[in-house]
């Protein structure tokens, strides 16, 4: 089928503005937070259901609540990039407190809890340094070294 030039000319302006403007959207659709996520597990490696995970933003006070799920694992969904502080608790189980943890644009970054056995009023707080950490016990001042 013939077309005269102008509007096959008007026709590749529509496409490629039609291109344009999808191009854009998704652009601006894309997501610049990072996730947050890991597995619950006692100090025998049994995983922990019910636990109650806590994302503080040092930065802002901001505080984001989950629990774990049947299999133990917890996650956090579109996290601000920043420093945060994990803190998790179960009753039966001493309260474990992660600070230092740094969250980079779109990272997904995995951060699994054993919970010791005790009292809640008994913490223990760990400094997260990627891989290597020291851990301190309170209301001792133990220090602990850990790598994981």
């Amino acid at each position: 089928m013939y077309a005269p030039p102008a509007l096959r000319r008007t026709f590749s302006g529509c496409s490629l503005l039609a291109f344009l403007f999808l191009a854009l959207s998704l652009a601006v659709g894309q997501s610049t937070g990072g996730r947050v996520i890991g597995q619950a597990v006692d100090s025998t490696g049994a995983v922990i259901s019910g636990v109650t995970v806590t994302l503080v933003n040092e930065a802002t006070g901001v505080t984001r609540e989950t629990k774990s799920d049947d299999s133990g694992n917890y996650s956090f969904v579109e996290v601000a990039p920043g420093n945060y502080r994990v803190e998790s608790t179960l009753q039966g189980f001493k309260k474990d407190v992660r600070n230092g943890i740094t969250l980079l644009v779109n990272q997904v970054l995995t951060l699994n809890i054993t919970l010791q056995p005790g009292g809640a009023q008994e913490t223990v707080q760990r400094v997260w340094h990627g891989r290597r950490g020291a851990r301190l016990r309170s209301p001792s001042t133990r220090r602990l070294c850990e790598t994981g």
